[in-house]
């Protein structure tokens, strides 16, 4: 934990300085100097812009409710494999799924920790959400505050170890770990029982980490499934730093921490954020609208000028140049009061230097196209369509459209199909139906988005796809052989957020177009008989060897 630390103490400084201008209620954690920060202490005294932190409250909801919306069910849940997508009573078993997790996300606190999330994203770039598991509301969300946790990245650079350093009191700690394996320290476990606020109180640092199990078995030598949280995929342990011991030895299934990055940072496990991307534009920014109010200041209140004469107890001459300063000058022997050269202030140039800065912040943070997707929806009493989102999207600001794929790959399908899984655990899913559990009584699940930002990301894709199938026409007629249009077709019904609920299987499809290639047959064969019918003289014997010898043959 000290080590990696140690190596971002760099990025933590400069999250520290982006924090103060976009979450000013969030600064201060880096550091042991925040310690003096006081509840109602909303930011730091030296950052008087909120520009920053209003493109970063502007860019967190634009994206939770484009990308999420409260009571929209933005997702469905299908299974993995083309046998289990054909079977009809296992996609009623999915779409009944996707339904019961929607409502259980809405029961939880999903809501008020993704909104968060998304603001973290906007500042810090790197998102830590964990989903645990509540005896009452199936599971619960928690996102943490980046001083928080360190992550490392495997040979794939996929996060495989996240490290969280925290602290709790003695009587919190007592608390939440009592299963049957936890190991208290014997000095936590005074201090909890003490009546004290002093003693149950004190705190404590804790250290969890979570990493991929070296030992991970499924299956025994005798070839049964291993029991115990020990030989689960990933191993959970849980050190207090003071005690130097360890409380919690345990696995578990899943990696309970969702670690994403907004942009990836090169040669970093960390991202890279708007926040990031504009530190230096908001100092500058913060100090013309510092130099514009000081030199305003001067023009409305300057320094008065006092004689020392008219007052007795010996005031000596002083002479200060900041707004409202008071002067003192001695008149005695006729001198007379200095005058102050006004000081040069042009406040066009300011105006214009906050401006363009202001510029640079709301671009980083794409603040016109979310301004624009809120008008839209305000204009016309209604929510927007993907089609209505994709055209801004791409007209607009398609720098958006890799930021939000990697939200939904890294993020999002990692945070649904862990909840997917504990409410199947808990018995909120029912029984799977047949046909879908291998023989270890295991499956798999993947998750579709269909909010209008996500689709209007994957409906990007349809762009290219019709551009290139014009430049191919202009080639060759044949050369869309090479489109598969089976899959294409599919493609576009998804990427308009068309259901699965409403989709055919490709075995259904397949028997829809046997049937109609049959009908098609016995109607062309019908037809010929017609004709061959009416092109016969039927006062005639047919010739031999012609079509109609041979239907005659054959009644």
């Amino acid at each position: 934990m000290d080590k990696l630390r140690a190596d971002r103490s760099l990025l933590n400084s400069r999250l520290e300085e982006v924090s103060n201008y976009a979450v000013p209620e969030k600064c201060g954690n880096f550091f042991d100097s925040a310690l003096i920060n006081q509840d109602g202490e909303d930011k730091p005294r030296d950052v008087i812009i909120d520009i920053v932190s209003e493109a970063n409250s502007t860019f967190a909801n634009g994206m939770f409710s484009n990308l999420c919306p409260p009571g929209v069910k933005s997702f469905h849940y299908s299974p993995v494999g083309e046998n289990a997508k054909d079977n009809k009573t296992i996609r009623d078993w999915f779409s009944a799924a996707s339904q019961t997790v929607f409502e259980l996300m809405g029961k939880s606190n999903f809501t008020t920790e993704i909104s968060e999330a998304f603001e973290d994203f906007g500042w810090a770039g790197t998102v830590n959400t964990a989903i645990e598991e509540d005896p009452q509301r199936v599971f619960r969300f928690m996102t943490y505050h980046i001083s928080e946790y360190y992550i490392r990245e495997d040979a794939n650079k996929i996060i495989d170890q996240v490290y969280r350093e925290f602290k709790q009191s003695a009587l919190q700690i007592v608390g939440k770990y009592n299963l049957p394996d936890d190991d208290i320290p014997e000095k936590i476990a005074s201090d909890a029982k003490s009546s004290e606020y002093s003693s149950n109180g004190k705190q404590y640092t804790l250290i969890h980490v979570v990493y991929p199990n070296p030992d991970f078995r499924k299956l025994n030598d005798d070839g049964e499934p291993m029991v115990g949280n020990k030989h689960k995929a990933w191993r959970s342990v849980t050190v207090c730093r003071e005690t130097k011991s360890i409380i919690r030895d345990s696995g578990m299934d899943h990696m309970p921490y969702c670690v994403a990055r907004l942009q990836k940072r090169s040669k970093s496990a960390y991202g890279f954020s708007p926040g990031l991307r504009v530190r230096r534009s908001a100092g500058i920014l913060n100090q013309a609208i510092n130099a514009i109010l000081m030199g305003g200041q001067r023009a409305i209140d300057p320094p008065p000028m006092l004689d020392v004469s008219a007052y007795k107890g010996g005031l000596k001459p002083t002479f200060y140049n900041y707004p409202g300063a008071v002067n003192l000058y001695d008149s005695a022997g006729g001198a007379k009061p200095p005058s102050f050269a006004p000081v040069p202030t042009n406040f066009p140039v300011g105006l214009e230097l906050v401006q363009m800065f202001e510029k640079d912040v709301h671009g980083a943070y794409m603040v016109n196209l979310f301004q624009m997707l809120q008008q839209l929806s305000e204009n016309t009493n209604r929510d927007k369509t993907a089609y209505e989102v994709m055209q801004l999207v791409s007209e607009k600001y398609t720098m958006i459209i890799p930021v939000v794929a990697r939200i939904i790959e890294e993020y999002f399908q990692s945070l649904h199909i862990k909840a997917f899984y504990m409410a199947y655990n808990a018995g909120k899913l029912g029984v799977a139906p047949k046909g879908l559990l291998d023989e270890n009584g295991n499956f798999d699940v993947d998750v579709t988005f269909d909010s209008p930002l996500a689709l209007a990301a994957q409906r990007s894709q349809l762009k290219s796809v019709f551009d290139a199938s014009a430049a191919v026409l202009q080639i060759d007629q044949q050369g869309l052989d090479w489109l598969n249009l089976d899959k294409f077709t599919q493609f576009v019904f998804e990427s308009y957020g068309v259901s699965g609920d409403f989709m055919r299987s490709e075995t259904e499809v397949q028997q829809i177009r046997e049937a109609r290639q049959k009908a098609m047959q016995e109607q062309l064969a019908q037809q010929q008989m017609a004709d061959v019918a009416k092109a016969q003289d039927l006062n005639k014997a047919p010739e031999g060897g012609s079509i109609a010898s041979m239907v005659g043959g054959t009644l």
